[in-house]
């Protein structure tokens, strides 16, 4: 009997420990009281760097592990403003920062931010006919924080059954790959 203790510590031992999430032991940080004027002026500004600067900003603030969430927290802006950069800018370095933001967001907010990523959801599968491999890239990483964090297969499956059938085979390739991870 003693020999079966010894062999139920050790295999105890063996066993790998879960690695601690920084997010259970992080106090909430406020990112949008952190944002200033200059961050709006400069995410809508004329020249490509700026804009850029202002979105990894953003996201240096929001890769903190714990970002506040709760009924004073209205990230409604922010939201807009990423998806209409993801959207709409012509400059795909600025696309590709702010699909990590919101990776980024997601990460930070986990649950709070489930609403805002299920609707992100069929912008980035839309996004991956892109070419450039850094937008793919970035929407791969994004998509996977969002999936982990926010919202399971299930409550975007109807996303994923257009993207499957989306008349660019890049699209769908890319939905597979994101998939099989």
């Amino acid at each position: 009997e003693a020999a079966g203790d010894a062999a139920a510590s050790a295999a105890v031992e063996e066993a790998p420990a879960e690695e601690a999430d920084p997010y259970e032991f992080a106090e909430p940080r406020d990112v949008l009281k952190e944002l200033k004027q200059k961050f709006w002026e400069d995410l809508g500004a004329q020249k490509w760097s700026e804009r850029k600067a202002a979105l990894l900003q953003l996201k240096e603030l929001c890769s903190y592990p714990r970002l506040a969430s709760g009924r004073d927290m209205d990230y409604g802006d922010v939201n807009r403003e990423l998806r209409k950069v993801i959207t709409k800018d012509s400059n795909v370095m600025c696309v590709a920062e702010a699909i990590n933001c919101c990776g980024a967001l997601a990460k930070g907010l986990r649950q709070a931010f489930s609403g805002t990523a299920k609707g992100l959801v069929e912008v980035l599968l839309d996004k991956y006919k892109e070419k450039n491999s850094g937008v793919t890239k970035a929407i791969t990483e994004s998509l996977e924080l969002m999936h982990k964090y926010c919202f399971g297969l299930l409550d975007v499956h109807e996303y994923v059954t257009v993207a499957m059938g989306h008349a660019n085979p890049k699209v769908k390739e890319e939905t597979l790959n994101w998939l099989k991870v």
